[in-house]
């Protein structure tokens, strides 16, 4: 369903439309992971390979251990079909691998619900510690740190 200028929906209507819309995006996205896992697989090999001539395509691990190597310009023609960057193409790939390959009863319940839901659980752990930077708005760290510190008994 399209909303087309001049045509007026009234709220339940809205409401409904808003309801099937979410529902395609959520379908989408899974669909979307399915098939970013099989573009994975069709472009990986079990062992990483040195390219014979220079310049060819290699093969590289781009997720965390237990992954399996995909070849490098993978990401480089799966950005070009999903209309995004390499690099977010990249990050997409060893989403997804590490998903399926380093939790794969996650990506199990993955494949039951919204896939986009899934990605910061598997994202930090591939990229490294994160800070948390968790306070109330309008504070400064050190107003925080000593308002909190103040509730824990302390200081």
């Amino acid at each position: 369903m399209t909303v087309d200028e001049g045509v007026e929906f009234d709220g339940a209507t809205c409401a409904d439309a808003l309801t099937a819309s979410q529902a395609a995006l959520v379908d989408a996205e899974r669909a979307q992971v399915e098939l970013v896992a099989h573009w994975c697989d069709l472009h990986s090999t079990r062992h990483p390979v040195l390219p014979t001539v220079p310049g060819a395509e290699r093969s590289v691990v781009i997720g965390g251990d237990g992954t399996p190597s995909v070849g490098e310009f993978a990401a480089a023609e799966l950005g070009v079909l999903l209309d995004m960057t390499t690099t977010s193409a990249l990050w997409l790939m060893r989403d997804v691998l590490g998903l399926r390959h380093r939790h794969p009863r996650l990506f199990a319940a993955v494949r039951r619900v919204r896939p986009g839901s899934s990605r910061p659980v598997t994202s930090p752990a591939s990229r490294g510690p994160r800070t948390s930077t968790s306070r109330r708005p309008g504070t400064s760290t050190t107003e925080w740190d000593r308002s909190s510190a103040r509730s824990r008994g302390g200081g």
